[in-house]
C-alpha cells in the first residue's frame, strides 16, 4: 500500500474513533484557529473586531494577554463572539493555559442563528440576545465540545467571577458551499513515445498516479485510444491491440475523488509497417585480397553479403572514386549481393542508388527495375522474403553509392520438428510459411542415380511439400505479403487433408529403415503407408523412378547442422567420393552399405564387408 493511501486510511480511522468518542468530522469543513498572535497581544483588556481566519466567520472580542487569551467576566464583560457566520458551528476545542490548581473554572459556549454585536450580548438576560447555552468546558477536565443542532453564530465567555487563560481556540464550521481543496495528482507513463513494428508484440506500459511524491497504487484508471483503427486499448487494463500501421495516442485518465484531483497522461504509439537500414558507400565492406565480406546493422536485423562471380579473377568489389568526390562501390560482373533478415523478419524492399547508367540486377526472388532520377539512377527490388540474392547480369561493372533495405516483422505460425533421424518432410496447410531463417526448406527437383537433387526455397507456398534437414524444432513465420517463389519443378507432393491419407502406390515415403537408413522408399501396397496433413511424399515420372529403388540424400561440403540446408549442387568431381546412407560424406568406405560417386558422376550402392 502506498504512503498516500496509508494516510487516507489513517484519517478514516481517526474519524471513526472521534465519532465513537462523541466528536464528529464533517464534510466541507474549515477550522479557525485563534491565538494571541492572531488576535493581537494586549497589555490590558482591549476591545477588537473584524478578525477573520480560515472560514468566512468574522470575530469580535474583549481580551488581553500576549502569551494567552485572557477572558474575565467582571472586566467589561469580556469574551469572544462571531459577527458574521462561518456556516454551521460543529466543534469548539480549547487549549488551556496555566491557571494553577483551581479546577473549577469553566467557559460557556453559546449559539444562535442571528449575529452577535459585541461580547456584551453574552451577558444579556434576554435569551434571543444571549443565545442558547450549548455546553461547558471545565479546566483540567475537558477540552472539546461537539455542538448538537445547527447554530450559525457562537459566543465564548467565562462561567464565573474569575479569569480564564487559553493558549488556543479552534472553532470548526461546516459550510455546504465550501469545496475543500484537493491534492494535485499526476498521471504518467515511463515514456512519452513508443514505436513498434507491425506483427511485433507490444507490452503496453503501465501508467502511475502520484501525489506529493507518493504513488497512489490503488487509483482506478481508464484508457482510450485516439485512433482505434490503428490500435485499440482495453479501457480498464491498458492492454493494447495493434491493428495496422499508423500513429495513435493512448491516454490514461484518473477521475479523482474527494481527496485527490483528477489527472491524465498519455503516450504516442507509432506502428511501422517496415524498418529501414541504409549503407552508404563509405561504410560498405570491401576487400582486395579477400573478395567476400559482410556488414550488418547494429541490431543485426539486416545483413549484406557480397560474393565474387564465377570465373572472375578480379575482386568482387572495391572502392572507386574516379567518377565523383564521394566514394562508390565498384561491383563487378557476375558478382552477387545478398540481403538477409534475421530469423522472424523478412526483407520487404531494396533501393540501390547508382552513379549512372541503366544497371541490371537479376533477383533470386521477386522483381527488380531501374529508373533515372535527378542526379543518379535508382534500382528497386520489390518482394518480401527472408533473403534475396541479386546478381549483376548487366555485363558491366556497377558503381553503387548506397543500399537501403526495408524489412518487416513476420507473425509466428507454430513450429515444425525434425526427429533425430535428421530429415523430415513438411507442408504448410493454410498460408505461406518461412521456416527458421528461410535456408532450411528444400524442394526436390530431380534424381541422379540413387540420390535426390534438392533446391532451396526461402518461402514455402501453402500446399507445397519441402524437405527439412537437421534434427531440432524450428519456428515457422508467416505474412500475407510474402513473395511466393517460382517453382519450375518439385516432385514433393504436400498433404493438406486433415483426415488420414495414404501415400499412393508408385510414390515414395520418407522412412528410416533398419539396415538401409533414412531415405525415400517406394510404396507398393495401396492403403499401407499413412501420411499426415502437413507432411509430403515423393512422386517421380516413370523415367526417373529407376525400378522403384530407394532414394537417398547428399550434400555439399558445408554441413546442414547449424546454418541450415544450402542448395545442393552437383559439380563435377575429380575423384571417387563416398557417402553413408544418410548422405554424409566419408573419407573412406565404412563397413556396411555405402553410396559411391564416381569421377564420371555415376552413383551406386555397394556393400563393404
Amino acid at each position: 500500500m502506498g504512503k498516500t493511501h496509508l494516510l487516507l486510511y489513517t484519517r478514516l480511522l481517526i474519524a471513526i474513533c472521534m465519532m465513537a468518542m462523541g466528536s464528529a468530522v464533517w464534510a466541507g469543513t474549515r477550522t479557525d484557529v485563534l491565538t494571541p498572535a492572531a488576535i493581537g497581544s494586549f497589555s490590558s483588556y482591549t476591545s477588537w473586531s473584524g478578525k477573520t481566519f480560515e472560514s468566512t466567520a468574522v470575530y469580535a472580542g474583549m481580551t488581553n494577554g500576549s502569551l494567552y487569551i485572557n477572558i474575565k467576566q467582571t472586566y467589561n464583560n469580556s469574551g469572544i463572539v462571531t459577527t458574521t457566520s462561518g456556516g454551521k458551528a460543529r466543534n469548539v476545542t480549547v487549549s488551556w493555559g496555566n491557571m494553577g490548581t483551581d479546577k473549577e473554572r469553566v467557559i460557556n459556549i453559546y449559539g444562535k442563528n442571528s449575529k452577535y454585536s459585541t461580547p456584551t450580548d453574552l451577558f444579556s438576560t434576554t435569551k434571543s440576545t444571549q443565545g442558547t447555552l450549548l455546553g461547558t468546558l471545565k479546566y483540567g477536565t475537558s477540552t472539546s465540545l461537539t455542538i448538537s443542532g445547527d447554530y450559525t453564530f457562537i459566543g465564548i465567555r467565562v462561567g464565573g467571577d474569575y479569569t480564564i487563560s487559553l493558549s488556543q481556540i479552534e472553532i470548526e464550521w461546516e459550510d455546504a458551499s465550501y469545496d475543500p481543496p484537493k491534492t494535485i495528482t499526476t498521471t504518467s507513463f515511463p515514456q512519452s513515445t513508443y514505436s513498434v513494428l507491425l506483427n511485433e508484440a507490444f507490452g503496453a506500459p503501465e501508467a502511475t498516479v502520484s501525489a506529493n511524491g507518493a504513488t497512489l497504487s490503488e487509483a482506478v484508471l481508464s484508457y482510450a485510444s485516439s485512433d482505434p483503427t490503428v490500435a485499440t486499448v482495453d479501457a480498464s487494463t491498458g492492454v493494447v491491440s495493434i491493428l495496422k500501421a499508423g500513429t495513435t495516442t493512448i491516454t490514461a485518465s484518473f477521475a479523482g475523488n474527494d481527496t485527490f484531483k483528477e489527472s491524465a497522461g498519455n503516450y504516442t504509439l507509432t506502428i511501422r509497417d517496415f524498418l529501414s537500414s541504409t549503407w552508404q558507400s563509405t561504410s560498405l565492406p570491401y576487400a582486395k585480397e579477400t573478395p567476400v565480406g559482410t556488414v550488418t546493422e547494429e541490431d543485426d536485423i539486416v545483413g549484406i553479403t557480397f560474393a565474387q562471380g564465377k570465373g572472375n579473377n578480379e575482386p568482387a568489389y572495391h572502392l572507386s572514386s574516379t567518377a565523383k568526390e564521394d566514394k562508390t562501390i565498384l561491383f563487378d560482373r557476375d558478382n552477387t549481393l545478398t540481403l538477409a533478415a534475421k530469423e522472424g523478419y523478412a526483407v520487404s524492399g531494396i533501393t540501390i542508388r547508382y552513379q549512372s547508367g541503366n544497371y541490371v540486377f537479376t533477383p533470386s526472388i521477386g522483381s527488380y527495375g531501374v529508373k533515372e532520377s535527378a542526379n543518379d539512377w535508382i534500382g528497386t527490388w520489390t518482394g518480401c522474403s527472408p533473403y534475396v540474392t541479386l546478381t549483376n547480369t548487366s555485363g558491366i561493372r556497377l558503381f553503387i553509392h548506397s543500399i537501403t533495405a526495408n524489412y518487416i516483422k513476420l507473425a509466428e505460425a507454430g513450429t515444425v520438428t525434425v526427429s533425430s533421424a535428421g530429415a523430415a518432410t513438411y507442408c504448410p496447410i493454410n498460408q505461406p510459411v518461412v521456416v527458421g531463417n528461410g535456408t532450411l526448406t528444400n524442394i526436390i527437383t530431380g534424381v541422379e542415380g540413387d540420390v535426390v537433387k534438392e533446391e532451396n526455397i526461402p518461402v514455402v507456398p501453402s500446399g507445397t511439400g519441402v524437405m527439412l534437414h537437421g534434427a531440432g524444432t524450428y519456428k515457422c513465420y508467416t505474412d500475407s505479403r510474402l513473395t511466393k517463389p517460382t517453382i519450375a519443378t518439385n516432385y514433393l507432393v504436400g498433404e493438406t487433408e486433415t483426415t488420414k491419407g495414404y501415400v499412393p502406390v508408385g510414390s515414395y515415403a520418407l522412412q528410416n529403415q533398419e539396415g538401409e537408413g533414412l531415405g525415400f522408399y517406394p510404396v507398393q501396397t495401396a492403403g499401407h503407408t499413412p501420411i499426415a496433413a502437413g507432411k509430403a511424399y515423393l512422386t517421380l515420372p516413370k523415367e526417373l523412378q529407376a525400378n522403384l529403388r530407394p532414394l537417398f540424400f547428399t550434400q555439399d561440403d558445408a554441413d546442414r547442422s547449424t546454418t541450415g540446408l544450402q542448395p545442393t549442387r552437383f559439380d563435377s568431381h575429380s575423384a571417387t567420393t563416398f557417402y553413408n546412407l544418410n548422405g554424409l560424406p566419408l573419407k573412406a568406405p565404412q563397413k556396411g552399405i555405402n553410396i559411391i560417386r564416381k569421377a564420371d558422376g555415376t552413383i551406386r550402392k555397394v556393400v563393404t564387408p
